[in-house]
């Protein structure tokens, strides 16, 4: 049999759901300044690559 949840235990259960959303919001705003700082280098790559004619790995 199934327990009801106490209105306590809703309230913690929604504030739990709550903090995973705000952490998986998080981690995809990490992810996406990842993803701009890498765009970034390999702009700055190509650039210093152009100036100085030579090969950067």
């Amino acid at each position: 049999m199934q327990e009801r949840p106490t209105p306590r235990k809703a309230g913690k259960d929604e504030a739990a759901d709550e903090t995973g959303r705000e952490n998986a919001s998080a981690e995809a705003r990490a992810e996406d300044s990842i993803e701009q700082i890498k765009d970034k280098a390999r702009r700055i790559k190509d650039s210093l690559k152009a100036e100085l004619s030579i090969d950067i790995e």
